[in-house]
């Protein structure tokens, strides 16, 4: 729905309707499907429920999504002729927020859909297709020097609620609720600012009063640390050495971010020896016998190397562990098959096999209202970095807290580019200027995710701009558990009208 930057390396921007990705991919599948585009042979030897999932979509013509996605039907239909010439070579990206990740009433069908669409084109593990990159990971260590620490035999909070929950973890959203309950007595936070950029920052702090005890780890006082009993505070990551990240690639490597400054403030410290004086202090010691540096130089010699030769380049290589083409993707399924219908999803009281969902709300043009949606900026991570003067220094010179609304939308508003409104829905209102531009479908309102600070001990982010969150309800994605953050409507009126 908004063209950002990545347009330098694309041939083509479609404006799609925000929250109907999955109607786009429903329909191309069908185009694929009714006119045996699809890799019959890929399907057959690699999944399971196919015929049913080709049965549930045959009505989800070019015709029906140009209706709901904004996109016309000669589009849609040429869009997916052209995966199909261009297969194996071709796949959807998964991407992350804009079409799925944790911001729709259906954003766990359009992940599933995507998956299903990319193995039509038989793409997975082919050259110019979607690829599975191999990595390196540690090896087994000495379990007396490393002790194993004891399994949780408690049940997750949520897992009956929200069992197809994304994270292995869980769902933190519920884990709140359970707060607020009363159900859940303590929480403790590690380079989370949760309160101010998870969901409804007003409801997370009313969930949150409501613990015994709450504890932040972190570098700020950020919004999160504000509502706690106890802040620990934590050295920079230029003060402290961290553990050896191994990342997957074409050819996977391992790198080492390492100390480069000594502690700048006496009362902070690294979090391995913040965690690990809190074990000795909780009477868990014992299975925290190890420095960082030794866990780090454990871990490397596992897999051939060690601190001190990482040390001294930084990134190493594992070539012998080269990305090949060609192998057919271990599905980790009941099966062991790609599945076009899923029991598991089934039991969460979703369709068995991904079906048209409905976003949770829809814009009312006639009213004036747009879908809020946000986004990351490349200069800033989440709500981390808002603080550092060098970096705000560049929203402020560019006006990169601006919301972004559609040309013909801001002239039929009278609304010219600069100019400063009020953003509005039932859950907040605040003043913002306006960036009038035509990379914006116009059903939408773009705000990006990292302003509106409400901490004054950061004094440079303090007060610049609105927090997305504000405007979002509070409210979880069903069987999935996300925050559903893009499933609000807002209005926008210039100042003095």
């Amino acid at each position: 729905p908004r063209l950002n930057n990545s347009i330098a390396f694309a041939d083509e921007w479609v404006p799609i309707n925000p929250g109907t990705d999955l109607a786009l991919i429903l329909a191309m599948s069908n185009v694929l499907i009714n006119r045996g585009l699809y890799d019959a042979e890929y399907v057959a030897a690699n999944s399971v429920g196919f015929d049913e999932w080709a049965s549930a979509i045959a009505d989800y013509t070019p015709e029906w999504a140009e209706g709901v996605t904004g996109i016309p039907a000669a589009d849609i239909e040429r869009l997916a002729l052209e995966f199909a010439e261009a297969a194996p070579a071709a796949s959807i990206e998964p991407s992350w927020r804009g079409a799925f990740g944790c911001s729709y009433a259906n954003s766990g069908e359009t992940a599933r859909a995507l998956c299903l669409f990319n193995t039509l084109l038989g793409c997975w593990n082919q050259p110019g297709g979607a690829l599975f990159l191999p990595s390196v990971k540690a090896g087994d260590l000495d379990p007396a020097k490393f002790p194993e620490v004891p399994k949780v035999e408690a049940k997750m909070w949520g897992a009956e609620e929200y069992p197809l929950a994304l994270s292995s973890m869980g769902t933190n959203l519920y884990v709140a609720e359970m707060a607020k309950e009363g159900n859940v007595k303590g929480l403790f936070f590690y380079n989370s600012n949760m309160a101010a950029g998870y969901s409804n920052p007003a409801q997370l702090a009313e969930d949150f009063a409501n613990l015994d005890l709450m504890v932040v780890v972190d570098v700020q006082m950020s919004e999160t640390a504000m509502l706690a009993d106890y802040v620990l505070p934590e050295c920079s990551y230029l003060e402290r050495r961290e553990l050896p990240e191994f990342v997957g690639g074409r050819v996977p490597v391992v790198s080492l971010r390492d100390q480069v400054l000594e502690v700048i403030h006496p009362n902070t410290r690294p979090a391995d020896v913040i965690f690990t004086q809190l074990a000795e202090a909780c009477g868990v010691g014992q299975y925290f016998p190890f420095t960082v540096d030794e866990l780090a130089d454990a871990q490397l010699r596992s897999v051939g190397t060690s601190l001190d030769e990482l040390r001294q380049v930084g990134t190493i290589s594992f070539p012998e562990k080269a990305y090949a083409y060609g192998k057919v993707p271990e599905w980790k399924t009941p099966t062991g098959k790609i599945q076009f219908t899923s029991e598991a999803c089934e039991a969460a009281g979703l369709s068995a096999c991904p079906v048209w969902v409905e976003p949770q709300v829809m814009p009312n043009e006639t009213v004036g209202e747009f879908r809020l949606i946000g986004g990351k900026q490349a200069i800033h991570t989440h709500t981390q970095t808002v603080n550092c003067e060098p970096l705000m220094d560049i929203t402020k010179s560019y006006g990169l807290d601006r919301i972004w609304i559609n040309a013909e939308v801001a002239e039929r508003l009278g609304i010219a580019d600069g100019d400063e409104v009020i953003l509005s829905n039932t859950m907040a209102e605040g003043p913002i200027k306006v960036k009038v531009t035509e990379r914006i479908n116009p059903t939408a309102i773009y705000m990006p995710s990292h302003y509106g600070c409400k901490s004054p001990d950061q004094h440079t982010a303090y007060g610049v701009g609105l927090n997305f969150m504000d405007f979002v309800p509070f409210h979880m994605e069903p069987a999935y558990g996300s925050a559903m953050t893009q499933e609000t409507l807002v209005s926008v009126q210039k100042v003095g009208e």
